[in-house]
């Protein structure tokens, strides 16, 4: 009985380990996601003034 007590808390453990490193990934994409959204709108910014650039002084 004492042996299913130690599996049953040890497995639990390795869950909450786990659920926590699945958290954090969580959070640290959600970070690399604003970034990536960022660097989208200021290429198409770029790209735009590149445009306009190109048709004023022709």
């Amino acid at each position: 009985m004492a042996q299913r007590t130690k599996m049953a808390a040890s497995k639990s453990r390795a869950q909450v380990v786990d659920e926590k490193a699945t958290v954090s990934l969580a959070e640290e994409y959600r970070y690399v996601l604003v970034d990536l959204k960022r660097i989208a709108i200021l290429a198409v910014a770029m790209l735009g003034l590149l445009v306009v650039l190109a048709l004023v002084l022709t």
